[in-house]
């Protein structure tokens, strides 16, 4: 078991690792492919923010951005033709919370692990203290 100290960052710093990282295209929401992995997210989201007693969905505030293929996200790409997978990979963020859902696995586990967890997760067993746990154990893909 881990000495789990909490070390989230900031959504601010999220978001510029994200943009820093990855040529990125938003999706608008109204003509999104992703439309039913942004439902998706927003359950995700809301189970987030009761498992801190801090119930207001109204603060939702969904962004859907396509990674675009290149050099930057090539080694990502790879991973999903190696598991015989030829689809786009998106990028759900909420700008109110941090939550991020994407539909790569390596994507997910670096940018959980590099967002961190706070306090809350710690105090309060939550599912992202878990996810970052499990992430921490897990073998390199």
């Amino acid at each position: 078991m881990f000495n789990v100290i909490p070390c989230i960052k900031s959504n601010e710093c999220l978001f510029k690792h994200i943009n820093s990282k990855f040529d990125l295209e938003e999706l608008y929401i109204l003509n999104n492919k992703y439309q039913k992995y942004m439902e998706v997210a927003k359950l995700n989201i809301k189970s987030y923010l009761l498992e801190r007693s801090n119930v207001n969905y109204d603060m939702i505030a969904l962004k859907c951005y396509n990674v675009l293929r290149n050099e930057k996200s090539s080694n990502y790409y790879q991973l999903l033709s190696q598991q015989g997978l030829d689809i786009d990979i998106f990028i759900i963020i909420d700008s109110f919370t941090g939550f991020i859902e994407t539909n790569s696995n390596m994507l997910k586990k670096e940018l959980s692990l590099y967002r961190g967890i706070d306090t809350v997760d710690i105090e309060n067993k939550t599912t992202c203290l878990f996810n970052y746990l499990y992430f921490l154990e897990e073998k390199p893909i």
